[in-house]
């Protein structure tokens, strides 16, 4: 996930790449034969230096608006899987704890069967119990020690998680210094108001934020598509090294070597069915990523209210 929140932080950056002076150097060396002709728009040149900056261009700077929000949804993604981690660990240690307090309660009951199985074994080879005893006693003792084995084996697999989610080495073992997890004084669910609740599920939950992120993204797409129909300004300059085998002083009455402009670049689009379609295409995901936001909305809603009813059923039968 932190991985996740890196790429979307360079990705902003690529996206604020053409406001900042971008600059090329080349040569179109050519023999020119005639007429000196252009190579790629320019004319022949021994060096040609170029440099470009974006000025406006609503396109782009809503391209670098919905790179931000995307950013801010990884950051999300980076406290939900904290969470979820938080959470998983946390049952990993109770359920660790639950397996060790049952094997030691096992153990136990195992102690006390081979005690009452030696006892009915002598009683038996005197004459005092029936086969039948004994072999109940046998199966008890053979039913602790496979439910013994069977925790042993889940309580191993509980380590390992937990050695895996906190980072610890395989060869370290857990040792449980608390029978319990430290107490922490919380609300109580059933005493809150209901529509309390959900107003901070609504304002915290972390896939909702993410969704909503995620929609305010596709309103900046759909805003850089609708800036296709606005011009763009660049600034631009240029340098060049003509040579004189280009027959530059026979087609032009005065010839210089070393040249150079510096000017803006205006563009104003007048017809373009590839932009009338991509805004298309914008509004739709748009509409989709509003939808599904709207849904996730309902749905946490909806779950906050099950669980408050759920938790006043409980206090109501704990009473």
């Amino acid at each position: 996930a932190r991985l996740r929140v890196q790429t979307a932080e360079r990705f902003i950056q690529q996206q604020r790449a053409p406001f900042y002076p971008e600059a090329v150097v080349g040569s179109g060396l050519a023999y020119s034969s005639g007429f000196p002709l252009s190579i790629e728009g320019s004319a022949p040149s021994i060096v040609d230096v170029g440099i470009i900056a974006s000025i406006f261009n609503p396109r782009q700077r809503n391209l670098v608006r919905e790179a931000q929000q995307l950013a801010r949804a990884s950051e999300v993604e980076v406290e939900k899987v904290r969470g979820d981690v938080f959470a998983r660990t946390s049952a990993a240690y109770l359920e660790l704890n639950r397996l060790r307090r049952s094997r030691k309660l096992l153990g136990q009951e195992r102690e006390s069967a081979q005690k009452i199985l030696e006892i009915m074994t002598e009683r038996r080879l005197a004459g005092l119990e029936t086969p039948v005893e004994l072999t109940r006693a046998r199966l008890a003792l053979a039913r602790i020690e496979y439910r013994l084995a069977e925790v042993e084996g889940l309580a191993e697999a509980s380590e390992a998680d937990l050695r895996d989610l906190t980072g610890i080495r395989r060869s370290m073992r857990i040792e449980l210094l608390d029978d319990t997890l430290p107490a922490v004084s919380y609300p109580d669910p059933s005493q809150s108001d209901e529509e309390e609740l959900i107003r901070l599920a609504l304002e915290q939950n972390p896939g909702l934020r993410q969704a909503q992120f995620q929609t305010t993204a596709k309103q900046f797409h759909l805003k850089s598509e609708q800036g296709g129909y606005f011009p763009t300004v660049d600034f631009v300059t240029r340098y060049s090294v003509f040579a004189k085998f280009n027959n530059f002083e026979e087609f032009f009455r005065r010839f210089q070597r070393q040249n150079v402009v510096v000017g803006i670049s205006m563009q104003f689009p007048v017809l373009s069915f590839r932009t009338f379609r991509r805004v298309a295409g914008a509004r739709s995901e748009l509409s989709e990523a509003e939808l599904e936001m709207e849904a996730h909305r309902a749905r946490v809603e909806m779950e906050v209210r099950r669980l408050a009813r759920k938790v006043k059923e409980w206090a109501a039968a704990r009473e």
